[in-house]
């Protein structure tokens, strides 16, 4: 198994990954990831580092993990794709869908997912 199929598999399962430089510094990257290519923010979204509240208070740097446009649940990616009520109109224009089942996502292109995140205003 390849360095980068190894590494894909341990982020997409949630194991073995520490840290984004540990997983960084498996993937060797120069300039350009060979899994994403050289956009820094997918590199952000594929390494699960985000400014979403939810990550953000836990690593202490906000109290309030909640939503900033619904406030009903805590602000995650899986919450903003997927769920979020205040989000249903934007998702609907963007994505297809007012809320998004695991197996429609698998259909959108990257491209639909970033420029929905991208209009949401959320960081």
């Amino acid at each position: 198994m390849s360095t980068s199929t190894r590494v894909l598999s341990q982020v997409e399962s949630g194991q073995g990954v520490r840290s984004t430089t540990h997983l960084l510094g498996q993937l060797q990257i120069p300039n350009c990831c060979p899994l994403i290519g050289c956009n820094p923010g997918l590199l952000l979204a594929f390494t699960r580092h985000n400014t979403l509240r939810r990550h953000l208070h836990l690593l202490w740097l906000t109290n309030r993990p909640l939503c900033r446009r619904c406030g009903a649940e805590d602000e995650t990616s899986v919450h903003t794709l997927r769920e979020c009520a205040a989000l249903a109109a934007l998702r609907h224009v963007n994505l297809g869908s007012f809320f998004l089942d695991p197996e429609d996502i698998k259909s959108l292109s990257l491209g639909a997912i970033w420029n929905f995140r991208k209009e949401t205003g959320l960081p």
